[in-house]
C-alpha cells in the first residue's frame, strides 16, 4: 500500500489527487453542499408560504399557525443537517474517516483501509477529471515540443489510457486485499497475508519505491477456520471456487482467476514438493491495518517453494537490507544453502 506523505501546499506543482488537496477539497465541498441545501429549503418554504397566502379562506390565525408549524419543521431540518455536517466536517479537518473515525490524514487513499468506506467519493470524480486533464495537457505539450509522427495532427491518447489502466489495476488489487482482510477480521478468523503482497508490505517498511506490484492476493488461515472464513469472504462479495487442492474466492461473478483471493492453510504444504510446511498464522505481525506473515516465516516459505517468483521475492528482501548473510545460520541447512546461493549470485 502506497504511504507517501501529503503534498506541501507551497510546492510549485499542483496535484488534485494529493492527500492534502483531497482532505481540504472534501471539507470545502461538503460545506458548500450544506449551504446550498439550506438556501434551497429556505427558498422553497418562502415560496410555499407566499402561495398559501393567495389561497381563499385562509384566516390570519390559521395562517399564523401554519407558518409557525412550517417554520418549526424548517428549523428542525436545518438543525439536523447542520449537526450532521458539523460531525462530517469535524472529522474531515481532523483527518479521520467520516464513517469509522480511522486516522487517514496524509494517506493517499480513497478507500478507508479500516472499514472499506469511501468517505471522499463525492470529490474523487472531480479530482480525477482534473488529473486526467493535466496528464493529457502534459502529453500534448511533450508532443508539441518535438516532431510529431508523419501524417498526424492530434496527440494519441493511448499513453494516458495505458497509464490509467495500470493505476486502476493496482488499485483493484489493493481494494481486494483490504476487503478480504476486513471481512476475515470482522468474522473473527485469524489470518496472515502471505505471498507477493506480504513481500511488498515488508519491502515498503524500508523503501516504498522498491515495492513490486502484483495481482496476487493470498491469505493463510487454519483449516479449522475455513467454514467461518468462507462465510466471511462470501459476505464481502467473494465467490468460492475450489481449484484442484486449493481454494479460490473470485472477486465477483464476472471475475477471472487472477481477480481472486487465494487461501492456503497453516501447518500444511502449500504445494506438493515444497521442502517445508506452512507456518502457523500466529507467526504474523500487524503492518498498518493488515496481519502479515512474520519476516522469518516469510523467508522460510519462499526458500521452501523455490520457484522463480519466490527467488525474485527473496532478492527483493535482500536488496532493501531486510535479509543479509547472517540469516544463513538461522535457517535449516537446506534453506540456508538456497539463501547463500542467492546472496552469492546477486545478478541471478
Amino acid at each position: 500500500m502506497d504511504q507517501g506523505p501529503p503534498m506541501d501546499a507551497t510546492e510549485g506543482s499542483w496535484d488534485p489527487l494529493s492527500p492534502y488537496r483531497r482532505d481540504k477539497t472534501a471539507a470545502a465541498h461538503r460545506g458548500w453542499l450544506l449551504a446550498t441545501r439550506i438556501m434551497l429549503w429556505s427558498f422553497a418554504v418562502v415560496l410555499g408560504v407566499q402561495l398559501l397566502r393567495l389561497q381563499p379562506g385562509i384566516t390570519a390565525r390559521s395562517f399564523g399557525v401554519l407558518l409557525a408549524t412550517i417554520g418549526s419543521l424548517r428549523l428542525g431540518l436545518i438543525a439536523w443537517q447542520a449537526w450532521r455536517a458539523f460531525l462530517t466536517l469535524r472529522r474531515q479537518f481532523l483527518g479521520v474517516c467520516i464513517q469509522c473515525g480511522y486516522e487517514i490524514s496524509g494517506m493517499p487513499v480513497w478507500v478507508c483501509p479500516e472499514c472499506g468506506a469511501e468517505p471522499f467519493g463525492d470529490v474523487r470524480e472531480k479530482a480525477e477529471s482534473k488529473q486526467d486533464w493535466k496528464l493529457r495537457a502534459d502529453e500534448w505539450s511533450a508532443l508539441n515540443s518535438g516532431p510529431l509522427e508523419p501524417g498526424t495532427d492530434d496527440p494519441p491518447s493511448t499513453l494516458v489510457d495505458l497509464l490509467q489502466r495500470m493505476v486502476d489495476a493496482v488499485e483493484r488489487v489493493r481494494k481486494r486485499l483490504v476487503r478480504a482482510s476486513v471481512a476475515l477480521r470482522e468474522g473473527d478468523v485469524e489470518y496472515a497475508v502471505v505471498g507477493a503482497n506480504a513481500v511488498a508490505a515488508w519491502v515498503a517498511t524500508v523503501d516504498p519505491s522498491a515495492v513490486r506490484n502484483t495481482q496476487d492476493v493470498e491469505v493463510m488461515i487454519r483449516r479449522a477456520d475455513f467454514v467461518a472464513a468462507k462465510l466471511a469472504l462470501e459476505g464481502a462479495g467473494f465467490i468460492h471456487r475450489p481449484v484442484e487442492d486449493s481454494h479460490v474466492f473470485l472477486d465477483g461473478a464476472s471475475a477471472g482467476p487472477r481477480d481472486a483471493v487465494q487461501v492456503s492453510f497453516s501447518g500444511e504444504l502449500a504445494r506438493a514438493g515444497d521442502a517445508l510446511a506452512n507456518p502457523d498464522v500466529g507467526e504474523s505481525v500487524k503492518i498498518d491495518t493488515l496481519r502479515v506473515i512474520d519476516l522469518n516465516a516469510l523467508v522460510r516459505l519462499k526458500l521452501a517453494a523455490w520457484r522463480i517468483e519466490d527467488r525474485v521475492h527473496i532478492r527483493d528482501l535482500i536488496d532493501v537490507g531486510l535479509v543479509d548473510p547472517s540469516w544463513v545460520a538461522k535457517l535449516p541447512a537446506a534453506l540456508g544453502a538456497r539463501l547463500q546461493q542467492l546472496i552469492d549470485t546477486p545478478e541471478g
